[in-house]
């Protein structure tokens, strides 16, 4: 009797806490507190020291807290939704592997989770279906405060190269990051004629892109061109002549500062051709191109060597040391700790596995969010296509970024990317319904 009755008990405690969970994610005032975390990412990735990780570890509690209901949330969601969370929980899966068949060293596990991690929060971002206009607003802030602490650690502090509070290289390229999202951004206010908000987000671009160019990242300037991919897309809902404005506005910035002896930006893309005559005529490896060149090469011959699994992390600096040995690279690469190249460092560090599950998270979400700028289903509202430019423009931009150094290698980018896609899809999503079966068309309209 005693038995049946702690069952009993047990059962309805059960039923108690289910019942919580339902009644607290529905609340309207959790889902808007659900919705700030998901504003903090972008608004405080660059503004403060370790912004990148105070809004993801907030949802991440969130989603801790929700993990027993998450399998069943799961299980209602659409089928892309699905296809997007497991892609993120998948590369965590592989990186765990390779890092299991490297001596299992437990601090490697720390940048990988971040993944699996944005994928439990997608799940409450789904469910609590966060507003498109709580992420626009965070990427007008988070744009308009990195550009404003470029500007003051440059004139104020003297600083050659504002960082942030990052390294150099990420900090330029994810401002670069933040002025396309802002950019984007005025696609979607202009639907709704809300016009203050499109100058805001022009204005955010401007400071984010001057934060980018203030860094002296050279990398970046590769995915400079994805401006003029987003301004190519509001040729119908722009007027010319306020098209042209903003593009002159724009690109008068970018010139400018290219010009500008005082910074020298023209100068360190210059240095690059100089480096490259300076490497390929033997003179010289020791220079920031010259490195590269030969950590590529390294990660090539270390790639041939276990070509299915990779030499792991710790387990290439032996590679290195033999490659050193035989005269085949240059000594000067063995203190660094990866290729300075996304697709290098997956190919020699987890090979051809670590390689497909670095393409995966590249082009998974950007054929998802493709899927919809491109649909032709005259249920998407014009916002959500703009939402949706927005999350083609995070892919696009950090397979870019990877050419030149491994962005998911330090710990905000392998925050800020997976974060800044989930916010990205849940705020598309939370536009209204998507059907199972998009269908692309060939235009933006």
């Amino acid at each position: 009797m005693n038995l049946k009755s702690e069952q009993t008990d047990i059962s309805n405690l059960t039923l108690n806490n289910i019942s919580l969970y339902s009644k607290l994610i529905e609340n309207n005032y959790f889902k808007i507190l659900v919705g700030l975390f998901a504003f903090s990412i972008p608004a405080l990735s660059l503004a403060v020291g370790s912004g990148h990780s105070i809004g993801p570890a907030l949802l991440t509690i969130v989603a801790l807290i929700y993990l027993p209901k998450l399998g069943t949330y799961f299980q209602g969601l659409q089928k892309d939704d699905k296809i997007l969370i497991v892609t993120l929980a998948s590369y965590f899966l592989i990186f765990s592997i390779s890092i299991v068949l490297d001596g299992f060293h437990t601090r490697e596990f720390d940048r990988p989770s971040r993944f699996l991690l944005a994928a439990l929060a997608l799940i409450i971002l789904l469910k609590t279906r966060i507003k498109a206009e709580l992420v626009l607003y965070g990427v007008i802030i988070g744009a308009t405060s990195t550009g404003l602490l470029a500007i003051y650690q440059y004139f104020v502090l003297d600083m050659v190269r504002p960082h942030g509070f990052k390294i150099v290289i990420a900090y330029g390229n994810d401002s670069l990051l933040l002025a396309l999202l802002a950019l984007a951004s005025i696609g979607f206010f202009l639907t709704q004629k809300k016009y203050l908000l499109v100058a805001l987000c022009v204005i955010a671009a401007t400071f984010a892109i001057s934060a980018f160019i203030f860094s002296g990242t050279r990398g970046g300037w590769l995915a400079t061109p994805l401006i003029l991919l987003v301004l190519c897309s509001f040729r119908k809902k722009l007027k010319t002549s306020l098209l042209l404005s903003i593009t002159s506005i724009i690109f008068v910035l970018i010139i400018a500062m290219l010009l500008s002896p005082k910074l020298g930006t023209l100068d360190r893309l210059k240095l690059v051709n100089t480096n490259l005559n300076n490497y390929f005529s033997g003179q010289t490896v020791a220079t920031s191109t010259g490195l590269r060149l030969e950590m590529w090469k390294s990660a090539l011959y270390s790639f041939k060597e276990k070509p299915i699994f990779g030499t792991g992390e710790y387990g290439n600096k032996a590679y290195k040391q033999q490659q050193i040995q035989q005269g085949l690279v240059s000594s000067k690469i063995y203190a660094f700790g990866h290729a300075h190249n996304e697709i290098f460092t997956a190919l020699s560090y987890r090979g051809l596995i670590g390689f497909l599950s670095l393409l995966s998270i590249y082009l998974v979400p950007l054929w998802l969010f493709s899927k919809v700028l491109f649909s032709k289903q005259s249920a998407l509202s014009p916002e959500t296509k703009m939402i949706a430019l927005g999350g083609c423009l995070i892919p696009l931009s950090y397979f870019i970024y990877g050419l030149t150094q491994s962005m998911f290698d330090h710990n905000s980018g392998s925050t800020i990317y997976p974060f800044f896609i989930v916010i990205y899809w849940a705020a598309m999503r939370g536009m209204e319904p998507l059907d199972r079966n998009i269908e692309p068309t060939d235009s933006l309209s």
